[in-house]
């Protein structure tokens, strides 16, 4: 991904959400608007602020192979029990 797109600098914080019409299991999720390409998101409450928040297809267009992602660790367990449940 191309930081400098989004005009943020090194250090920014880029959260990837789902779309605000995708299913979610979690009732408390926050909603804003991707960066890129200004449709509606939703997003965990626990996310760093301040952040920019992009959607998942916007980030998937623009993700290069080998490219480093992180994740919060209450995020990888939300994950984690969501796909243990199904």
């Amino acid at each position: 991904m191309e930081i400098d797109e989004l005009n943020l600098d090194e250090n920014a914080v880029v959260v990837v959400c789902v779309r605000a019409t995708d299913f979610s299991p979690y009732a408390d999720n926050l909603h804003g608007e991707c960066a890129l390409c200004h449709v509606s998101v939703q997003h965990r409450p626990h996310v760093p602020q301040p952040c920019t928040l992009i959607c998942k297809e916007c980030f998937l267009a623009r993700v290069e192979d080998g490219e480093t992602i992180y994740a919060t660790p209450r995020t990888l367990a939300e994950v984690q029990a969501y796909f243990h449940r199904n």
